[in-house]
């Protein structure tokens, strides 16, 4: 385990032992495993390199609708942020969380799609074999956070797949995310490196479980890296969800409609073409 997952999951551990009631304990954790992926997309690897702007990015980061987050949502992260660098403050006085501004300095970026020639230079320096296959399923309108749980019996083929299936919303219907052309190649080629096992993972090899933070922070350092390898990380309104917004505008270029590429991404379809601007 690394030093930044250990001094988490001891926050929690702290968190649980004060005997609260489970309902804020597990709203409370959901909130630590956000700043983590954050501080990981970034490269952070333990609590003591944690900066106040880092701290800032977390209080006032935009909701999934792209709106500025709410005034008791901002009071809940600070609480959280203050639990989990208590033990620093208590040794020698620090603590990032509490240098952050009342409000931010400057508006948060907006996160924006990527251009087609930047998805071509992307494309070319991810690595072979998983990284790859995390591009081509970001590519597809699969999230991040759910790209290191599709497994090689979502393809619609395994010899020529053409499409990623993945279970409904909220109870609608199964998803379908269409691969590109070069998504059509990188995963058949992975699935016959896997020797097309359909229990197989695509784009995951490590040891994390189904929604532990190894794996749902695995495909966000990975795609962060690949985009910094193209050159694009000094863009700020650059994230990995730029590849998948990337797919968005690719889906409604070959005729999907507003709802259904909503529907793909997770998102309220009155938000999306403020997402896609």
């Amino acid at each position: 385990m690394k030093q930044l997952e250990a001094e988490f999951q001891e926050a929690i551990v702290r968190l649980r032992d004060e005997n609260r009631s489970e309902q804020p304990v597990r709203q409370t954790e959901a909130m630590l495993w956000e700043f983590y992926d954050l501080l990981g997309v970034v490269g952070v690897n333990r609590l003591a390199d944690v900066t106040p702007g880092q701290c800032g990015a977390y209080l006032y980061r935009v909701t999934a609708r792209g709106a500025p987050p709410a005034e008791n949502t901002v009071v809940n992260r600070r609480v959280t942020l203050r639990g989990l660098f208590k033990p620093m403050r208590d040794i020698s006085g620090t603590d990032p969380s509490t240098r952050v501004d009342p409000v931010p300095s400057r508006p948060t970026p907006s996160i924006r799609a990527l251009t087609d020639q930047e998805m071509a230079v992307a494309q070319q320096v991810a690595a072979p074999g998983v990284s790859e296959s995390r591009v081509a399923l970001a590519q597809a309108c699969i999230s991040s956070g759910e790209v290191c749980d599709v497994q090689v019996r979502a393809l619609d083929d395994l010899n020529e797949p053409t499409l990623v299936r993945r279970p409904g919303r909220q109870g609608g219907p199964e998803r379908e995310h269409l691969l590109t052309d070069w998504g059509r190649v990188v995963l058949g080629q992975r699935v016959r490196d896997l020797d097309g096992s359909p229990d197989a993972l695509l784009a995951y090899m490590g040891r994390g479980g189904p929604g532990s933070s190894a794996r749902r922070s695995s495909a966000s350092k990975d795609l962060a890296k690949v985009l910094g390898l193209a050159g694009l990380r000094s863009d700020e309104s650059v994230m990995p969800k730029s590849i998948t917004y990337w797919g968005a505008v690719r889906c409604l270029g070959l005729g999907a409609t507003i709802g259904e590429v909503a529907y793909l991404l997770g998102v309220k379809e009155d938000n999306l073409p403020r997402i896609l601007r």
